[in-house]
């Protein structure tokens, strides 16, 4: 967040879907939210920090939430269009067989996800699958099939992995907290 997709992915993914709710600041959560009822309507007790004033509290009524999630679709959707120009021109300048390519996030998104919104803010954050389990993909022009890690991975071990891939030696390697991922069909 915060979600602003231009046209013609904000128009493709919201048409439809009303919400008077100021989608360009970021609406979060840094607790397990119970919902509130107002005229047996549930809406979720959110904050949201507009231009450097003091955090204010919101309420996101099933409609609101569910635009914001047509935002966050429109948002990947801008992403994946842009990411796909970038191939292109990869395939384009020859550069395919001797590229790789990494595709990663920082964190998940809870979009209303047992009443949290956001990763939970950055004070206290939570431990939800959905904050924790994000993508993270290695393209080799070497590897045709694709390799499933399993084992729990962090970002620490992108770096290792990497130089192990292009065959550069780790001198720091005894020093460092991430360890290159097991490729060992690669």
């Amino acid at each position: 967040c915060p979600y602003r997709p231009p046209e013609p992915f904000r128009g493709r993914f919201t048409a439809g879907l009303e919400s008077g709710v100021n989608f360009s600041l970021c609406q979060w959560t840094y607790e397990d939210t119970a919902p509130v009822y107002k005229d047996g309507v549930q809406y979720w007790r959110v904050k949201t920090l507009p231009n450097g004033a003091s955090p204010q509290t919101g309420l996101l009524s099933p409609s609101d939430v569910a635009y914001l999630i047509a935002l966050y679709d429109a948002t990947v959707a801008e992403s994946d269009y842009h990411l796909g120009a970038v191939f292109r021109a990869i395939k384009d300048l020859g550069l395919e067989k001797n590229t790789i390519i990494v595709l990663m996030s920082e964190h998940g998104e809870m979009l209303g996800e047992n009443g949290w919104f956001m990763r939970g803010g950055a004070i206290r954050g939570q431990s939800y699958e959905l904050a924790l389990n994000f993508p993270l993909l290695i393209k080799h022009p070497n590897v045709k099939e694709p390799i499933v890690i399993k084992d729990i991975v962090q970002m620490v071990d992108l770096m290792p992995t990497l130089l192990q891939l292009l065959g550069i030696p780790d001198p720091q390697e005894a020093l460092r907290e991430g360890h290159a991922l097991a490729l060992s069909e690669f």
